[in-house]
């Protein structure tokens, strides 16, 4: 049982007053259930706690008026006092007090909220009615909590997958589709045939698709070329066939010039060079008049090249075409070709073939230690391009 207590004061002097006759009543001008001259066997004894304080013990929960001397205290009527029993209010069916404000059993549903040794939440007593929108934030959300049946068809769009975030092991093997496999890490590549007589493309060590090339004869084609290169060679070597005025031996070529120099001994350098050239500008060092026929369509100049210092260049000349060298710079004999096609030239017409070779200071010297100037019908191209200079040529 919980101690009621309270105070008296003057309300002009604003002092306690002590001594003074009190009762306490269960209504307005009702039964005196306390007093501090007790009218009947059994009432609750108020007593003094000090100077204009007073207590009593054992009063029973309910609303309460106190006269001091006969007189009702109007700021203490009606005063409610439940005795401390909380405990006892809220394990009871129904709520206590004049205004119905203490929660007894029959105020909650017991589906959300419950009475048990305390007032809790039932368990899975929360549901979707009782969570404000966006009330569930990401850190309430347990790692790996979220399941693949929680998450919405069709829900996952392409701004959710984070780049470079899907591999190979996420793709299923129908994606591959024809010409496509996966490899042993299940990622996608190029599917090439292993049947024997359909080996045309491989992977080199890079992972590149390549072309294979396995020639059983290299007059023409080489495997060191790509298939554009093979196919010209093919397409020239046709159409000289076709074109051809005079078949000998399947192909055509002549010597439009030629100069070779002497040794003086079997093994020493070449005594005098053909070709001394010290000028700045292009010093003409052959020059041919030669009717173009159909078999001509590309000139080569061979020769045996070296400058004493710096560099210098040669060209090669048909007509309104020319080849020019890349810089000579070598000191020693080293050959060197110029290839230039012809085929644009009009046939049965006459026209200049000129060899020209210039040097980058005066002070200079590239000599031509023997050359030779062919004109043939087949074609032979670098790089694609079927005018071209080729240090130390081999075909």
């Amino acid at each position: 049982m919980a101690r009621f207590s309270f105070g008296i004061f003057d309300a002009t002097t604003d002092t306690y007053l002590a001594g003074q006759e009190i009762e306490i009543a269960s209504s307005l001008a009702g039964t005196v259930i306390a007093s501090t001259s007790p009218p009947a066997t059994g009432a609750i004894v108020i007593s003094p706690a000090g100077v204009g304080l007073y207590y009593c013990d054992d009063l029973p929960s309910g609303n309460y008026w106190i006269y001091v001397n006969g007189v009702l205290q109007s700021e203490l009527a009606g005063v409610p006092w439940d005795d401390g029993d909380v405990a006892s209010h809220i394990v009871a069916t129904t709520a206590h007090g004049s205004n119905g404000d203490i929660l007894g059993e029959d105020d909650v549903d017991g589906t959300t909220i419950e009475f048990g040794t305390s007032l809790n939440i039932v368990a899975l007593g929360v549901d979707t009615a009782q969570l404000a929108s966006d009330a569930v934030t990401a850190p309430k959300i347990a790692s790996d909590a979220v399941t693949t049946a929680k998450i919405i068809a069709d829900a996952v769009t392409t701004v959710k997958v984070a780049d470079l975030n899907v591999t190979g092991a996420k793709l299923a093997v129908a994606v591959a589709g024809d010409g496509l496999k996966k490899d042993a890490s299940a990622n996608l590549e190029i599917e090439v045939s292993t049947v024997a007589e359909e080996l045309d493309l491989a992977i080199n060590s890079a992972g590149q698709l390549k072309l294979l090339k396995s020639l059983s004869s290299t007059t023409y084609l080489s495997e060191l070329k790509t298939l554009g290169q093979n196919l010209s060679i093919i397409d020239n070597r046709l159409r000289q066939l076709q074109e051809q005025s005079s078949a000998e031996n399947g192909s055509y070529q002549s010597i439009l010039f030629s100069q070779h120099s002497s040794y003086q001994t079997p093994n020493a350098n070449i005594a005098t060079p053909l070709v001394t050239v010290a000028e700045l500008a292009y010093k003409t060092v052959y020059v041919g008049a030669h009717i173009k026929t159909p078999e001509m369509r590309q000139l080569v100049f061979y020769g045996n090249v070296n400058i004493d210092a710096n560099y210098g260049m040669m060209k090669l000349s048909a007509g309104a075409l020319s080849q020019e060298s890349d810089q000579i710079v070598v000191t020693s004999p080293t050959s060197l070709a110029i290839y230039l096609d012809i085929s644009s030239l009009p046939n049965w017409t006459l026209f200049d073939v000129l060899l020209q070779a210039n040097v980058s200071n005066v002070a200079d010297t590239m000599e031509v230690d023997g050359s030779t100037i062919i004109a043939r019908a087949f074609t032979t191209s670098l790089a694609g391009e079927t005018s071209y200079e080729n240090p130390n040529p081999v075909e």
